[in-house]
C-alpha cells in the first residue's frame, strides 16, 4: 500500500469498492467482554475505563436506526464523503456513540450534545452527567473503539495492520531517536505490528493531552517491542512527564492493533462490544 504524504492519522484514500468489517467472532479473538451486551451498567467509576469495540459496517436496517439519530451538522459531514462505504462507516461511528453515550447520560441518543474543542478534540456539552464524563474515539478499516471515562482526559487510537510502502520514511518523520534505535531491533516478521505499536501510542498520548498536531510527534518516546511494557518513557526528556499516563495496549481484533491513554489512576480497563446495543 502506498502511502502518500499525509499525517497518518488522517482519513486515507479510498476505492469505491464495498468492504466489509472483520469477523469479531473469528477465533483468536483477544477482547474478553467485562461489559454486558445489554450496554453500559452506569458510569465508569474514577479508576475505570470502559472501552466499547464497534463494527463500523451493520446491516441496513441498524444503519438505518443509527442513521435517525444523528443531528443536521453530521449530516453535512456525510455528504462530504465521497463513496458509499465512507458515508455509512461515519454513520455507524458516529450513531453508535451516540447510542452509547446516551445510555450513559440516560437519555436518547438524538439529544447528546456533542461538540468539538480549540483543538478538534470532541467532548459533551451541557451540565450535570455530561459534565462528568469524558470520551474518545477512533477508527480504522471496519472497526472503531469508543473510550469512555468519568471527567478525565483519555486518548484512544485504533489502526488496521497491514503493508504499506514508505513506512521507513514515515518512522523517520515522526518518530524519536529512542524509537527509531528500538525499530531497527525488530526482525523483517516483528516490523510491522511494532510500528503500529508505536504509532497508535503515540496518537492515543496526544489526543489524551488533547494538544492535537501542536504537540510533535518526536518530543516524547513510546515503547514499541513485544517484550516492553507499554509505557511512555519520557516526554522531552522528562522521565518523570511520561510516568503521570498509562498506557494500555489493546488487541481488539485479528489484524488490528490499539492504543488507550489515560491517567495513572486510572487503572481498571472494561471492555465491551458495542456493535448491537439499541
Amino acid at each position: 500500500m502506498h502511502i502518500q504524504a499525509r499525517h497518518f492519522g488522517e482519513p486515507e484514500p479510498r476505492n469505491p469498492q464495498s468492504r466489509t468489517g472483520p469477523d469479531l467472532q473469528r477465533p483468536g479473538d483477544s477482547w474478553p467482554l467485562d461489559l454486558p451486551a445489554s450496554g453500559p451498567d452506569g458510569t465508569p467509576d474514577s479508576n475505570t475505563v470502559d472501552v466499547w469495540r464497534v463494527s463500523l459496517a451493520p446491516s441496513s436496517e441498524r444503519l438505518e436506526h443509527l442513521s435517525a439519530v444523528l443531528a443536521p451538522d453530521e449530516w453535512i459531514r456525510v455528504d462530504r464523503y465521497r463513496f458509499v462505504r465512507d458515508r455509512q462507516a461515519f454513520i455507524a461511528a458516529r450513531g453508535l456513540l451516540r447510542v452509547l453515550l446516551g445510555r450513559y447520560l440516560d437519555c436518547d441518543p438524538a439529544a447528546v450534545g456533542l461538540h468539538n474543542d480549540q483543538n478538534g478534540k470532541p467532548g459533551l456539552t451541557g451540565d450535570g452527567d455530561a459534565a462528568q464524563i469524558s470520551f474518545n474515539v477512533s477508527h480504522s478499516g471496519g472497526l472503531g473503539l469508543i473510550a469512555v471515562a468519568q471527567g478525565t482526559p483519555i486518548g484512544i487510537d485504533l489502526e488496521e495492520v497491514r503493508e504499506m510502502s514508505g513506512l521507513d520514511s514515515i518512522a523517520q518523520r515522526f518518530f524519536s531517536a529512542r524509537e527509531m534505535k528500538d525499530l531497527a531491533l525488530t526482525t523483517d516478521s516483528t516490523c510491522l505490528d511494532a510500528f503500529f505499536r508505536c504509532w497508535t501510542r503515540k496518537e492515543a498520548y496526544l489526543k489524551a493531552r488533547g494538544d492535537g498536531l501542536a504537540f510533535p510527534l518526536d518530543r516524547f518516546d513510546v515503547s514499541l517491542l513485544p517484550d516492553q511494557e507499554p509505557r511512555i518513557w519520557a516526554v522531552d526528556g522528562d522521565p518523570s512527564a511520561g510516568q503521570a499516563w498509562r498506557v494500555h495496549h489493546l488487541d481488539p481484533a485479528p489484524g488490528y492493533l490499539g492504543a488507550l491513554v489515560t491517567p495513572l489512576q486510572l487503572s481498571r480497563l472494561r471492555r465491551g462490544d458495542g456493535s448491537t446495543i439499541e
